[in-house]
């Protein structure tokens, strides 16, 4: 059981990762002005919940297998994406919002952001991928 729970959670956060990677790629082409603005804050609200669903189902899964360090490491990412999507100004289309993105260094606080999501989900790649390799050979 903990070998399954152990591989969807890896497969989730590898889908992290990847997303992580595709949304500094189109914060960094708007930053260049590769992107027009209305066109790149589109691609990247299409993937905001998507996101915060699947970092919100790691902990999840790490909840209901009982795995506590694993857990707590993983939460609070998920728990700052869901409370940034809840509490979002009115008048905004989304978390990128086209007319706000230019205004006081948005474009880059959001690639910093996005670089500490790709780094956690990394750490949390190799953990898990740790974790799973350890179960495997202690024979569970």
């Amino acid at each position: 059981m903990s070998i399954l729970v152990m591989s969807l959670c890896l497969a989730g956060s590898l889908a992290l990762l990847f997303l992580a990677v595709y949304l500094l790629m189109t914060l960094s082409d708007l930053d260049c002005d590769y992107l027009n603005v209305r066109e790149a804050c589109d691609r990247l609200n299409k993937w905001v919940w998507p996101e915060a669903a699947v970092a919100a189902a790691v902990p999840i899964l790490l909840l209901l297998t009982l795995h506590w360090v694993l857990f707590l490491l993983s939460a609070p990412l998920p728990c700052y994406l869901i409370y940034r999507c809840l509490t979002l100004p009115k008048g905004q289309i989304g978390l990128f919002d086209p007319f706000e993105i230019n205004n006081r260094n948005y474009i880059k606080r959001a690639m910093y952001f996005c670089t500490f999501k790709l780094v956690h989900y990394l750490l949390l790649f190799f953990v898990l991928l740790y974790s799973i390799i350890y179960y495997l050979v202690a024979g569970e």
